[in-house]
C-alpha cells in the first residue's frame, strides 16, 4: 500500500485542481470580484476584492469610521492607503505575505508560467485528516497548506506569525460557474483579539 509519505505534491495538486473544477476552467478565471462581510477586533464591515490572473490585487477593508484599509499590489509592488488617505509601500512581512495571497489567488501552485515559486510535500498532519504541502512562492511568505484526503479541496494555510502561528480556514464551500469556492474564510491568529472573520 502507498503511504502518505510517499504522494508527491504532483500527486496532491493534481487532485486539489480536480476538486476545485479541473485545470482548464481554473485557468479561464482572469478576474474575481468578491465582496464580504468581515467581522475583526469586535467591528464589522465590509471587504471588496480585486484579483487578476496575472497576479494584480486591490483589497478595501472598511469597518467604519474607525478603520478603512486599502491594499493595492501590481504583481510585484504593493501599497498601503489609510483612511486619511496616507499611502505606504508594502515592505517585509506585509509585501511577503501579500506576495503569498497572489501566488494562491491566481492558482500558481497549480500553472508554472504564472507566479514563481515551489510546492512541496510535507507528509500529513497529527489526525491523519490532512495533507500538508509547503507553499514558498518568490520573494513570498511560506505557508504550510493542508490538504483534506476525503475530498481534496484546501481546509487551512498556515504562516509565522508574530508570536505564533495565523491560520486561516477555508469553509462553506459552494459552487460558481463549475469552480468550488470558499464563502467563508476565518483567520484564527495569536493574539485571539485579531482574529477575524470573511462570510461572501
Amino acid at each position: 500500500s502507498v503511504t502518505s509519505q510517499q504522494i508527491s505534491a504532483e500527486a496532491i495538486l493534481t487532485r486539489t485542481a480536480h476538486a476545485l473544477g479541473g485545470l482548464e476552467k481554473l485557468r479561464q478565471i482572469e478576474n474575481i470580484y468578491t465582496r464580504g462581510k468581515i467581522e475583526a477586533s469586535g467591528l464589522s464591515g465590509t471587504v471588496d476584492e480585486w484579483q487578476t490572473s496575472r497576479g494584480q490585487h486591490k483589497q478595501i477593508v472598511d469597518l467604519g469610521a474607525v478603520y478603512k484599509q486599502t491594499t493595492i499590489f501590481d504583481g510585484t509592488r504593493g501599497w498601503l492607503i489609510d483612511r486619511n488617505n496616507q499611502v505606504s509601500e508594502l515592505a517585509g512581512v506585509s509585501l511577503e505575505k501579500e506576495i503569498l495571497a497572489n501566488y494562491l489567488a491566481t492558482f500558481s501552485y497549480l500553472f508554472a508560467d504564472r507566479m514563481p515559486g515551489t510546492v512541496t510535500a510535507s507528509g500529513e498532519d497529527p489526525t491523519g485528516k490532512y495533507y500538508l504541502l509547503r507553499i514558498k512562492p518568490k520573494d513570498g511568505a511560506e505557508a504550510t497548506y493542508a490538504i483534506e484526503k476525503a475530498g481534496f479541496l484546501p481546509f487551512s494555510m498556515a504562516t509565522a506569525s508574530e508570536g505564533g502561528t495565523s491560520t486561516i480556514y477555508f469553509e462553506d464551500w459552494r459552487e460558481v460557474s463549475g469552480i468550488k469556492v470558499p464563502f467563508r474564510y476565518r483567520q484564527t491568529e495569536p493574539d485571539p483579539t485579531n482574529n477575524l472573520v470573511v462570510q461572501q
